[in-house]
């Protein structure tokens, strides 16, 4: 019987016409011509079904590309069967069902994790076969100041006498133009304190500066500030507590037991004044200077005089001339001359009737522009160190061109148009090349600046008005008078012999370097300032021609370099940079340097469950400098002094806790954020490439933890909630004749399959 008779079954009882034979031949050949017509349509499926077996068919291949094994032929890992074995036993195939999780921190458990850079956070529902994780965007504004707990300190020690004589250079920190003439700071009186080096907490200091965003402006101002907060005579706690334990009394009540620095030990006045510590940061050639003194006085008045201007001369040249009514020294044109106000009664080295060699050089700062064709940037921080000293040696003045000296020249007196006297000094200081911003580049053959302009140059409006009563300046008494208004007023003063401190040994004596321990230390304020400093850990010595104790610091004084030295501190080395070889993390904006924080983060996400990670981000890192796997406490909570732990923090909390410990293992990939602190908008950088894989599919993920770390793998304190979002790669398999798509007559030979 043809199939086509049972067409017609269902109108044979209502037809009473009988079908003809030609009329059912016309409609078995219709018939015909649509039976051909499917089987020519259904030919891709049938080649399909018959030759997936053949490794080289293109389904296979594709197929093996998806495999976590594939060879580099791309053929299959696995032995091909029959086709009616293989339907049986692997006849599935993988589909990728992909979902978008946006996920902001402010949505997390404010109970179980108060900070938003270490957090669980569940979906709402669970995901099945999960294969890959991929970050598709981020918005992290960069929250993590410069300035933080673990790099606020600036700790400094005075000079004693054990010290200097420990570290041998007691006969190299006064200057001299002959080697074997050296002369001893020791020598001098009242410079030193007498304490014994075993207690290495004696004479240190430190301040902390808040945590913040800084400007070059702005952290100088935080510094002075900060440091301006501790009060000369009273050091370190922990000496307190060794004459505690020493003399069985409570120095609190006995004040005067224990020692401190000189010249304040020794002299009546200065005593629980503040610290006059002073930096100046060049942001265009990432120099940084400072400088420790006794006081800050304010110059009134600078004058220079042209080569060959004789004593007689000064009646037309001088315009204090006519007020001077005693003069100490010679005049000499080689010398640039500055005015300061009379304080004989409070500061000894103004004491005119001493000729006793003072051991505290003189230092000026914020002179701008030139001065009698002198820059004023090789005045500022340059140490003039007192004739007396060399004069009482054996040394003459003229054998003195490569050592700025001072001297005090004469001193002036004037009634004011109120009736009021006042009474200034007038300094003589001499600028050598020898010793320029405080360098020893060539004290044996060193030159001086001579002045090529006779120039007055008043900073005082008052003075200015009262010395030249109803004149207009330029040209009076011959010389060029200038009235210049400073933003910062120019200062002078003595300054203090110090180092500054970077760490401390395990037996808790107080270095200048850095020796690195399991656990993350607090850094000093000068690693932000790209200042050169010994590393022990990491065999880093700092070559350089001055002594760590120096009256004036900078970042250009020596250059680190890698050696296996013994002695972190090379001496007798000359180097000469005006830019040091580290710059400082600067950037403009609107007008401003500032300080740059961590320009990147690590991210990882990780699935709540135990999961390993196939393919995670390594960091290639040296194990000699031990910053691997250290311990530490987070940023908010780490206030202990310098080179401390979170063993030894001044609240105690975390005494007798573990800290956290870093963990490089898991990262899922780095993210680029704005370099500019406290930046909000979202102009950050992502690479949207990085997907991590997983060792194998994961079943039932219901949640992950996210933590943000700094490129140190510590983590990322964060001053607000950040949002991403992220895709989630399920695999999921399906029968292989499911993926013949019968609507549009094809089969899905890549695996996948449009819904």
């Amino acid at each position: 019987m043809n199939v086509q008779d049972l067409l017609y079954t269902n109108l044979i009882p209502e037809s009473t016409q009988v079908v003809s034979e030609n009329e059912f031949n016309q409609t078995q050949n219709n018939y015909e011509r649509f039976k051909n017509y499917v089987n020519n349509q259904t030919e891709e499926t049938n080649q399909y079904i018959n030759e997936d077996s053949k490794e080289s068919d293109g389904f296979n291949i594709n197929k093996t590309l998806s495999e976590p094994y594939p060879t580099n032929l791309k053929k299959n890992h696995y032995p091909l069967f029959d086709t009616y074995i293989q339907d049986i036993s692997r006849g599935r195939f993988q589909k990728e069902k992909l979902t978008k999780i946006s996920i902001n921190s402010m949505d997390r458990n404010m109970a179980n994790y108060l900070y938003p850079n270490n957090f669980q956070i569940p979906f709402n529902k669970t995901y099945n076969n999960v294969q890959e994780i991929r970050l598709t965007d981020i918005c992290i504004p960069n929250f993590f100041p410069p300035v933080n707990n673990y790099n606020n300190c600036l700790a400094w020690q005075y000079a004693s006498r054990a010290l200097l004589t420990s570290d041998l250079i007691d006969d190299n920190i006064i200057p001299v133009p002959i080697n074997s003439r050296f002369i001893l700071y020791s020598s001098l009186p009242n410079t030193l304190s007498d304490l014994p080096i075993s207690e290495s907490g004696n004479l240190l200091y430190e301040a902390f500066l808040p945590q913040g965003y800084y400007t070059v402006n702005t952290l100088e101002r935080q510094i002075k500030q900060s440091c301006s907060q501790v009060v000369h005579g009273c050091s370190v706690r922990n000496y307190f507590e060794l004459i505690e334990k020493r003399v069985g009394v409570t120095t609190s009540l006995y004040p005067w037991i224990y020692p401190f620095e000189e010249p304040y030990y020794s002299s009546s006045t200065g005593k629980n004044t503040p610290t006059l510590m002073k930096f100046t940061i060049d942001p265009i050639r990432h120099r940084v200077s400072a400088v420790n003194r006794r006081e800050e006085i304010e110059v009134l008045s600078i004058q220079t005089f042209e080569p060959g201007t004789e004593a007689s001369d000064l009646a037309e040249m001088d315009i204090y001339h006519p007020y001077v009514t005693a003069t100490y020294n010679t005049f000499d044109s080689n010398y640039i001359y500055v005015l300061v106000k009379d304080l004989t009664s409070t500061q000894s080295w103004y004491d005119t009737t001493n000729t006793t060699p003072y051991g505290f050089p003189l230092v000026l700062t914020d002179l701008t522009g030139d001065i009698g064709g002198i820059p004023s940037e090789i005045l500022n921080y340059t140490d003039f160190f007192d004739l007396n000293i060399y004069t009482t040696n054996g040394y003459t003045e003229n054998y003195l061109n490569s050592i700025s000296t001072y001297k005090l020249y004469d001193k002036i007196q004037f009634t004011d148009v109120n009736g009021v006297q006042h009474n200034y000094l007038r300094f003589a200081l001499k600028l050598s090349s020898g010793n320029v911003n405080g360098r020893r580049n060539n004290q044996n053959a060193g030159w001086v600046f001579i002045p090529s302009t006779s120039e007055t140059i008043l900073y005082n409006p008052s003075l200015y008005s009262s010395i030249i009563t109803g004149q207009t300046s330029g040209g009076y008494y011959g010389v060029n008078i200038i009235l210049q208004t400073l933003i910062t007023k120019a200062t002078i003063g003595s300054a203090l012999l110090f180092r500054f401190i970077f760490d401390r040994t395990n037996q808790g004596t107080y270095v200048d370097y850095i020796n690195e321990t399991q656990n993350v230390k607090k850094r000093s304020l000068l690693e932000l300032l790209a200042w050169p400093i010994p590393n022990n850990t990491n065999s880093i010595v700092v070559s350089s021609n001055k002594p760590s104790f120096s009256f004036i610091h900078s970042n250009t004084d020596g250059v680190e370099l890698q050696r296996n030295l013994t002695n972190l501190r090379q001496r007798g080395v000359p180097l000469f940079y005006s830019t040091p070889i580290q710059k400082m993390k600067l950037q403009m904006q609107n007008g401003e340097y500032y300080f740059m924080s961590d320009d990147f983060i690590f991210l990882k996400i990780s699935p709540t469950q135990n999961t390993v990670i196939s393919n995670p981000m390594e960091i290639a890192i040296e194990n000699i400098n031990q910053q691997i796997n250290q311990n530490y406490v987070n940023n908010s909570f780490f206030d202990t002094s310098i080179g401390g732990d979170y063993t030894c923090t001044l609240s105690g909390r975390f005494r007798n806790q573990p800290g956290i410990q870093k963990n490089y293992s898991n990262l899922f990939g780095k993210v680029v954020i704005s370099s500019i602190p406290g930046n909000t908008e979202s102009n950050l950088v992502v690479n949207s490439n990085f997907v991590k894989f997983y060792e194998k599919p994961i079943d039932n993920l219901s949640g992950i933890q996210i933590q943000i770390l700094t490129p140190d793998m510590i983590l990322y304190d964060l001053g607000r909630d950040f949002s991403f979002t992220i895709e989630i790669v399920e695999v999921i398999e399906v029968l292989k004749e499911t993926l013949i798509d019968t609507k549009r007559d094809s089969v899905i030979t890549q695996g996948y399959k449009r819904f």
